[in-house]
């Protein structure tokens, strides 16, 4: 009977250095996974924060594209009311030097 306890001990024993083994190896499998999800998935929270965050900045930009037309617009909107004002000036300056009088037609 002795024989019997000590031999069932010792296959015990096996089998828990064998159960050890194994969970060595989950342990270090499930390391592994924790390392790799962060950067095949992510969470749909960051997801949608980190979208929102493009179409703030997209906004912005469009935003910022428009006004600099805007200035654009307005810049050239400006000369060209400056050249007409310069081209009437000339145009009455030549009607003066021709003798028509000052008139524009």
């Amino acid at each position: 009977m002795s024989y019997f306890l000590k031999d069932l001990n010792s296959s015990i024993k096996q089998k828990e250095t064998q159960q050890d083994k194994s969970l060595d190896g989950i342990k270090s499998e499930f390391s592994k996974l924790k390392e790799e999800l962060p950067a095949k998935y992510v969470m749909k929270e960051d997801f949608n924060r980190v979208l929102h965050e493009l179409k703030e900045d997209q906004a912005r930009n469009l935003k910022e594209l428009k006004d600099d037309q805007t200035r654009a617009i307005a810049g050239v909107e400006h000369k060209v009311d400056t050249l007409t004002r310069d081209v009437r000036d000339m145009l009455q300056l030549v009607s003066k030097l021709t003798g028509a009088g000052g008139k524009s037609e």
